[in-house]
């Protein structure tokens, strides 16, 4: 079978590698499939793919383009991971799920309650919501405040608060997790102590907050493992070879 990543620009992307390490069976395979509109890459995936991953900006075009979707792709209206299922295309995200995983293997976080999400893209809003999920009081921020504000209304999302980024420092001390879903670098928090904070960052490419003085970092390869493990299982059905996966990832 074969599968593949659209967005723009990827040919940094470390995703063929990555899926090749989990596959190991020399029988599937994984590609970039390059191009700058959505459509053209969409028709591609159409011909000859059973499956993708979709990276910005298309992930809400994917979301648009599946023939149904699954409750968390309902919610955010935004979609990284298409499937064929016969003759339909069914839209998940895996980014909800490798945010979950995160949290999850990260003791202390979960021992923090109030999160803040910069960015209202589909990563961010699929962190905010899976913090949510997970049980923590969540606020998500972004330069529209007008986007955040309307996500964060829609039904079903909750409890879930939206201020404008310029707004972080009146609740910043508060927050104990902070994850960053901007794919740039935004000077906005020299002025705060992040000292006792735990920062996640979903860029690995080009990470803004890797020399932040800071409780924990994660970085954005981690993310990027996280969901990956949803997206194969998606894929394929079967459990990745999640050692490989790291060995290409950090060696």
């Amino acid at each position: 079978m074969k599968f593949g990543l659209i967005g723009y620009p990827i040919e940094h992307s470390l995703s063929p590698k990555l899926f090749d390490a989990a596959y190991q069976n020399g029988k599937d395979s994984y590609e970039l499939i390059e191009g700058s509109s959505f459509e053209d890459a969409f028709a591609r995936f159409l011909e000859g793919y059973e499956g993708i991953n979709v990276t910005a900006p298309f992930k809400e075009l994917a979301y648009q383009r599946a023939d149904s979707a699954d409750s968390i792709c309902k919610l955010i209206e935004a979609s990284n991971l298409l499937v064929k299922k016969g003759d339909s295309i069914v839209a998940h995200n895996s980014d909800y799920w490798g945010v979950k995983y995160l949290l999850r293997l990260n003791t202390i976080a979960q021992e923090h309650k109030n999160l803040l999400v910069i960015g209202c893209s589909g990563a961010g809003k699929a962190a905010a919501l899976a913090a949510q999920d997970m049980g923590f009081n969540c606020t998500i921020a972004n330069r529209n405040y007008e986007k955040a504000k309307s996500f964060v209304n829609r039904d079903g999302i909750g409890e879930m608060k939206a201020i404008p980024l310029e707004g972080i420092g009146d609740i910043i001390d508060s927050q104990d997790v902070i994850i960053y879903a901007i794919p740039v670098a935004l000077d906005i928090f020299k002025n705060f102590d992040l000292s006792e904070k735990i920062i996640i960052e979903a860029n690995y490419r080009n990470p803004s907050l890797d020399n932040i003085i800071c409780e924990e970092y994660i970085n954005g390869k981690e993310w990027l493992i996280a969901q990956a493990i949803t997206s194969f299982m998606v894929f394929t059905k079967k459990e990745p070879n999640y050692k490989k996966m790291r060995e290409v990832l950090f060696g």
